[in-house]
């Protein structure tokens, strides 16, 4: 009765993480130099290249080998890139091989004919290195992130069974012989802690790549300007996000079982906390066109103590399964407090809707982990069955319960019941202005990026980039940081914790020990920390970051150890266009009609979407549909600018905009008055 050897688990982990891939390119133009140029810019970058010149040979060439991204001209003798891009989408071997077409053409049908037959990119002649090598790098990053994926989940599949096979053998074996009853116990429970340390190691592994593609979304998207390519970011960023919260819902998981989850308890503000979670939904229900209420019980007290981050994750979950089950109709968050002495009470709070409902006796079943319920149409509403089962393990792990009452067709209603909550002191109401940090300069310094995985830190580095005080030293390992640190005596390091060679943790414990250098502050960047490991690493370290990192985050935390102003704006301040309106004799009679209007009608619907900006999307765009109109029939361009800006930052559901635009209506109805008042005006654009 052999236990698993760390040799068979090591195997597993290989297998599943190999990452030697080659990223093979076919470039598909019957233009020699055309086809000579991209060769070279994809050669120099790294990548292996294949020249076919014409659609024919191409096929040929992907027939015998299948290439991870084709560059496909447009117009070509023969058979052009339309006709090619078809022939491979109709074939099951070639359909997933991503097309970027390539030609001088500009016109709009043109790309719109690209994207029909199945491209997913468009690149124009004469080519741009920077573009090409972006766009290129962007969708192999997809594809090899897929291939990675669908690897991993064939072998995670074929190692959970191997695993769940050795464990019923050994079971069966010890329930026979019936001798080894304490032994039994020890490898089962050995058995699933290599299972939760699996799947942790697995979240951890795939959330490094992750890191890399959500922050050069971010980067990308704020360089991008045109629309289709902020859509293109948009998808990936919101597809990188659906996929990192998977990989979060499995490494909570693998931590319940393993008993390694930590709550954390401190004053809580219940009521804030539902109108957040309800704002984060505000597209998707708009999409829907679902009522939604939020129903908080006068007597709830404005403080508990609770783990705010499960509690949110608790009603994400809810949320989230109820929107995606409810077609039409409502979804309601309601709480309600139960006081039993003056420190503490029963918390209670459910989450209702009118959707699909749910059999009797599929009920339970929605609790366990990996099973959804039967009959459910996959495509449509996807997921793996996780939300659920931590759901209640959380529920569970904080004194409560849960409980569901439904019925097929007629919706569900989850109750969550926590029996003793402690109240809290009311936090104290602090109004803290979010952190520009566009205004930050710092004082020449160096930092040492100490990281393995070179996107990683091509992503600290470009993050950094507008930062021209900052020198930037980059090290893959712990002995090669240790080296740079007596080197450069750098001001800052920002360290990864799993490295080859020498891991951070002991290229920290160097450093700290060594008498020149112990006094250079260290930010551990890490993908997830148990919190026995983050009380270790604090030893050793002076800040964390937590993978995948954002700019505002990074930029945040390095303030804390380097020296820096904040100025009103790093940007310069261009001079402003002025409109000047000339008031005649013709015009008052017209914007008197208009100011009449604004300030009776128009100023309810107003006062009325200005109390929930994020829970009215489709009524914004209407009110600034309906702007922009007077502002034309009337011929005042103010009104014009402030309806168009209300359109689009709705379109783009742009929170952080759309109240500071709605909150200039006001004074626009005060600068009519005073044009109306005086013989002209000047109006900023």
């Amino acid at each position: 009765m052999e236990r698993f050897s760390n040799e068979y688990i090591i195997a597993i982990l290989m297998n599943i993480f190999d990452t030697n891939s080659v990223e093979d390119i076919l470039i598909v133009d019957d233009n020699v130099n055309s086809r000579k140029l991209l060769m070279n810019i994809l050669k120099q970058a790294g990548y292996q290249v294949r020249p076919a010149s014409d659609g024919k040979l191409a096929l040929r060439t992907i027939k015998i080998k299948s290439p991870m991204l084709i560059l496909l001209d447009i117009r070509m003798p023969d058979m052009d890139g339309y006709q090619v891009c078809q022939h491979l989408k109709i074939s099951e071997e070639t359909r997933g091989i991503p097309v970027i077409f390539i030609s001088a053409l500009d016109e709009s049908m043109d790309k719109a004919k690209a994207f029909e037959v199945g491209g997913i990119d468009y690149i124009l002649k004469p080519f741009d290195t920077t573009e090409v090598l972006a766009r290129v790098r962007t969708h192999l990053s997809i594809v090899m992130m897929q291939q990675r994926l669908e690897k991993q989940n064939i072998q995670l599949q074929k190692a959970s069974e191997e695993l769940e096979k050795r464990v019923q053998e050994r079971t069966l074996e010890l329930s026979e012989a019936n001798v080894a009853l304490q032994e039994s116990e020890q490898r089962a429970d050995a058995a699933n802690h290599a299972k939760s340390g699996f799947l942790a190691n697995m979240s951890h592994e795939i959330r490094t790549p992750m890191n890399a593609i959500l922050g050069f979304t971010e980067i990308l998207s704020s360089k991008l300007q045109e629309s289709q390519y902020q859509e293109y970011l948009a998808a990936i960023n919101s597809s990188g996000k659906t996929l990192l919260s998977l990989l979060n819902d499995i490494l909570d998981l693998a931590k319940v079982e393993a008993g390694k989850l930590e709550l954390e308890y401190t004053a809580v503000e219940p009521a804030k906390v539902f109108h957040d979670i309800g704002q984060l939904f505000t597209s998707k229900i708009t999409e829907k066109q679902l009522d939604f209420k939020i129903d908080i019980t006068p007597n709830m007290p404005s403080a508990l103590f609770l783990d705010e981050t499960r509690l949110r994750q608790i009603l994400l979950n809810l949320l989230s399964n109820a929107i995606k089950f409810t077609d039409s109709g409502f979804i309601k968050l309601t709480s309600s407090w139960i006081e039993t002495t003056t420190e503490q009470g029963e918390f209670i709070f459910t989450v209702k809707d009118s959707g699909k409902g749910i059999n009797i006796k599929h009920q339970e079943t929605v609790f366990t982990a990996f099973t959804q319920q039967n009959g459910q149409e996959q495509a449509k509403y996807e997921g793996t069955g996780l939300g659920l089962t931590i759901t209640r393990r959380l529920v569970e792990m904080m004194g409560g319960t849960i409980s569901l009452k439904s019925m097929p067709n007629k919706g569900s209603n989850f109750k969550i019941h926590f029996p003793k909550i402690e109240i809290a002191t009311p936090i104290a109401s602090e109004s803290v202005a979010k952190l520009d940090i566009e205004k930050f300069q710092f004082e020449p310094a160096k930092i040492l990026i100490v990281e393995d995985i070179k996107l990683n830190r091509d992503l600290i580095t470009a993050y950094l980039a507008p930062y021209k005080t900052l020198e930037l030293l980059e090290a893959d390992n712990g002995k090669d940081a240790i080296i740079l640190a007596k080197h450069h005596c750098p001001n800052l390091i920002l360290m990864d914790k799993k490295m080859p060679i020498m891991n951070g943790y002991e290229a920290a414990k160097h450093i700290k020990s060594h008498p020149i250098l112990k006094h250079i502050p260290i930010v551990f960047i890490t993908a997830s920390l148990m919190k026995l490991e983050k009380e270790k690493l604090k030893k050793l370290c002076d800040g964390f970051l937590g993978k995948p990192i954002n700019r505002n985050d990074l930029i945040i935390e390095i303030s804390h150890f380097l020296t820096h102003s904040k100025v009103e704006s790093c940007k310069v301040i261009e001079q402003t266009e002025i409109k000047v309106i000339i008031l005649t004799p013709e015009m008052v009679p017209k914007l008197s009609e208009l100011l009449n209007i604004l300030q009776n009608k128009t100023n309810i619907e107003w006062q009325s979407i200005s109390q929930a900006p994020s829970l009215g999307i489709n009524a914004l765009i209407t009110f600034g549909e309906q702007m922009q109109t007077l502002g034309e029939k009337y011929g005042y361009p103010p009104l014009q600018d402030l309806g168009k800006s209300l359109q689009n930052q709705a379109k783009l559901f742009d929170m952080n905009a759309l109240p500071i635009t709605l909150q200039k209506y006001p004074d626009l109805i005060d600068t009519l008055i005073e044009l109306l008042n005086q013989e002209t005006i000047a109006f900023p654009d």
